[in-house]
């Protein structure tokens, strides 16, 4: 009873503060009843998961010539500016190297020429330097491996077996999670932009509440339907580069934890 006049009193108040009280949910869930939470709070803001299509390639399809057109939702001077950061943080999450400003420019003008930013990350992982960054001879964290096996699991609908990773180094595992991920993104891009929103949005929020190393205030956000609105937004690129770079960075953080 002391719990729930305190939560009351806290929530009553004018002099409290949003992001106090967003901190404190979580306590008030665990510790009294979701119910209490959501009268405070109000109901969660959150989609499902749809069903994980099993790919299959097929030499023969032309699906890929056939893609819907998707409209930027910014002005072309915003785009380049987003453009330019994109690949700066793209360079640093994959090698862990600043990019130089030769590669800055050349993978700019890429972009700027109507290139996609999947395109210029599967060219930097598929690049000799990537390759030479694969044969490094390092012992990949434990929490990477574990993350690795629940997440092909729970998102790409492939059982894994942790001991076949054990060949493997932090660059290799990223770049194979990540162009698995691209794999089943584009399937469900095939069947609905909704599909393929909402996939994204249930792992952006699992991301933001199970690993919370995120600076921005998007990547931190554990509700679904926050990201699930962004990305019927954007453009299914943009989409793409950002679970690009979240796969990318949590395994980096992963790695460092020996």
């Amino acid at each position: 009873m002391k719990k729930l006049i305190i939560v009351c009193l806290v929530a009553s108040t004018t002099f409290a503060q949003v992001n106090f009280l967003q901190n404190l949910r979580p306590f008030v869930e665990k510790n009294i009843s979701s119910e209490l939470a959501d009268k405070i709070w109000g109901a969660k803001d959150e989609v499902t998961i749809p069903e994980i299509p099993t790919i299959k390639k097929d030499a023969k399809d032309l699906s890929v010539y056939n893609k819907k057109k998707y409209n930027s939702p910014f002005s072309k001077e915003k785009m380049s500016q987003y453009n330019l950061s994109y690949i700066n943080e793209l360079i640093k999450a994959t090698r862990g190297l600043e990019a130089n400003r030769n590669e800055l420019s050349k993978w700019y003008s890429t972009l700027e020429q109507g290139g996609t930013r999947e395109g210029v990350y599967r060219s930097l992982v598929l690049s000799p330097y990537y390759q030479r960054l694969e044969n490094y001879k390092e012992q990949t964290s434990e929490a990477a491996k574990v993350f690795t096996v629940s997440f092909f699991g729970t998102y790409l609908n492939n059982d894994l077996e942790k001991a076949k990773l054990s060949s493997l180094n932090i660059y290799s595992i990223k770049r194979i999670t990540t162009e698995k991920s691209l794999e089943v993104m584009e399937a469900l891009l095939g069947q609905s932009q909704e599909n393929f929103s909402r996939w994204y949005a249930v792992l952006s929020a699992d991301l933001a509440k199970n690993h919370p190393i995120w600076s921005s205030k998007l990547r931190s956000t554990k509700e679904s339907g926050v990201h699930f609105r962004w990305a019927m937004k954007m453009t299914p690129d943009i989409v793409k580069s950002e679970l690009i770079l979240k796969l990318h960075l949590l395994f980096n953080h992963l790695q460092k934890q020996q």
